[in-house]
């Protein structure tokens, strides 16, 4: 099996735009919450909303240090931020 691997034509390389906005969502639940990522970039990766990451986190500081985590991971070449 390993010299039979397929390759994947309709793969594209999509660039990041540096100044775009990423938009978080976020489900407050009792015990456990729901963030979403969506930004142009992400939109057109995953050709769907749906597509776009997601984390469940838990209401603790370790769910809240995930968070911050994938934040900082998807928001490496953003310099500045905004809360709105």
């Amino acid at each position: 099996m390993a010299g039979q691997t397929k390759r994947r034509s309709d793969l594209t390389l999509v660039p990041e735009i540096l100044h775009e906005s990423l938009y978080i969502g976020i489900d407050v639940g009792k015990y456990q919450h729901v963030a979403g990522f969506v930004s142009t970039t992400l939109l057109e990766r995953h050709e769907r909303f749906e597509g776009c990451p997601v984390l469940a986190f838990e209401q603790s500081r370790q769910g809240f240090r995930s968070l911050a985590s994938a934040y900082a991971c998807l928001c490496a070449s953003r310099t500045s931020i905004r809360a709105a």
